[in-house]
């Protein structure tokens, strides 16, 4: 918890602006995190898709 006094606005200023700052640092983690996750996905649709043939050809040899 913060103890602040009476009249330490410029203190309190700053503490908000540092508050500011890391939350501005977590949007941009959280946004590349969102980018990679979406890469991910499309790269397990891929693999997904791959597989799904794999399993047509190898149905079609065991007939």
């Amino acid at each position: 918890m913060v103890d602040w006094k009476f009249g330490d606005t410029d203190d309190l200023k700053k503490w908000i602006e540092k508050l500011a700052g890391a939350s501005d640092e977590r949007r941009a983690e959280i946004s590349e995190m969102n980018a990679e996750l979406c890469g991910i996905r499309q790269s397990v649709e891929v693999m997904q898709k791959q597989v799904d043939h794999i399993e047509q050809i190898l149905s079609k040899v065991s007939e």
